[in-house]
């Protein structure tokens, strides 16, 4: 608790500005200021009352006045502030809950009272304005925002998308000159209904959106529209992509067999099954294994589908139906399902289209997860 007072021996009166040095009274005031260190901090200023000496003004007596502090008020200007700002982040039940964690004795009436003393922003008529659409809940209900180009920030949000309703909002602010949309042909009916003197401009989106369809038009119409195909004779001499998992596969294949010679080599040289597995940390049975091992073991897996890829690619050149396909790979020996034939079948459809559409005179190769391989060429 501080005790302060002015040293300023004279007034002003605030009624009618006459300057005032015979003093009336004193009296203290208990004032609370931002907190320090998170404690409470309260100020006593002893406040003198002076006597106007002007006959003419009807306040014969009044109080000083200091420029951090306002009339009737037991909190300083700047602690005011302050709880103004917390006020509007978040409530006013819930800064007077936050305000005690920090120092600060309030409660949330008188937060509610600092937020109804607030000015409202001066309201200017808009003159250049942004409008289009949102969703409220997608597909079931659209509005429509408008934003203010100058200040950047929405002006009004109206219930719907619809001509009538925009229509009636731009005839209440004739002070508008210019209107950036999108493509929407309900938004240009309404503006040109309502404001027929107003620019409309197209905003930068949909312009690079249009400049990008009619450059994608223009080649279009210059390129041709198919593509000629070179066929491949031998597909089984064609590389196929190595995946990741044949990397793993191909190194822990390489991994067993350089075990395997290493254990040959120790069991050429007399030592036991038990001191090569004690000395190698690896059981038994692998020694044995290893022992028996005469190659090293390929990575590629033989699937169900494999003897039978061959005769599938030359059905697809052929231009054969996959219903078709699958009942005569059944005929010769195929027992798989359906949904183990899907996959090459798509595989076989996706690479017979072209590949490129907007280069000509260039021959790319493209492998299919099962060989099959295409050219593509202008």
């Amino acid at each position: 608790m501080y005790l302060v007072k002015s040293k300023s021996s004279s007034c002003i009166c605030p009624s009618c500005h006459t300057l005032s040095h015979r003093i009336h009274s004193r009296y203290v005031r208990s004032l609370q200021d931002v907190p320090a260190h998170g404690k409470s901090t309260y100020i006593q200023i002893q406040t003198r009352k002076f006597f106007c000496d002007k006959c003419s003004c009807p306040q014969a007596i009044f109080t000083e006045r200091f420029t951090w502090l306002g009339t009737y008020q037991r909190k300083t200007k700047r602690l005011q502030e302050m709880l103004k700002s917390i006020a509007l982040s978040t409530s006013c039940k819930v800064a007077s809950r936050l305000s005690k964690h920090l120092g600060i004795v309030t409660g949330h009436h008188t937060l509610l009272r600092l937020l109804h003393r607030l000015k409202l922003p001066s309201y200017e008529p808009p003159v250049h304005i942004g409008i289009d659409d949102f969703a409220f809940k997608k597909r079931c209900r659209y509005g429509t925002i408008i934003i203010n180009q100058e200040t950047r920030r929405p002006i009004a949000i109206l219930n719907g998308r619809d001509k009538d309703t925009v229509v009636k909002w731009l005839e209440q602010h004739p002070t508008i000159q210019t209107v950036t949309r999108d493509g929407s042909s309900t938004y240009a009916k309404a503006i040109s209904q309502a404001l027929p003197h107003a620019y409309q401009i197209t905003d930068r989106w949909h312009i690079l959106k249009g400049l990008f369809t009619a450059i994608k038009e223009t080649l279009q119409q210059s390129f041709p529209s198919t593509w000629r195909k070179i066929e491949y004779k031998n597909h089984t001499s064609e590389p196929l992509i190595i995946r990741k998992t044949d990397i793993q596969r191909n190194l822990y294949a390489e991994k067993v067999w350089q075990r395997s010679l290493e254990v040959k080599e120790w069991k050429v040289k007399g030592k036991s099954i038990s001191w090569i597995s004690r000395y190698m940390d690896i059981s038994r049975p692998t020694v044995y294994q290893d022992l028996r091992r005469k190659k090293k073991e390929p990575i590629s897996r033989v699937k169900l589908l494999d003897p039978f890829l061959h005769q599938l690619r030359q059905w697809n050149l052929s231009g054969w139906t996959t219903n078709r396909m699958e009942a005569e790979l059944r005929k010769i020996g195929y027992k798989g399902s359906r949904s183990t034939l899907n996959e090459p079948f798509q595989e076989f459809a996706t690479n017979t289209e072209p590949v490129l559409q907007l280069m000509p005179y260039l021959e790319i190769p493209y492998y299919g997860k099962y060989g099959v391989k295409r050219i593509v060429t202008g």
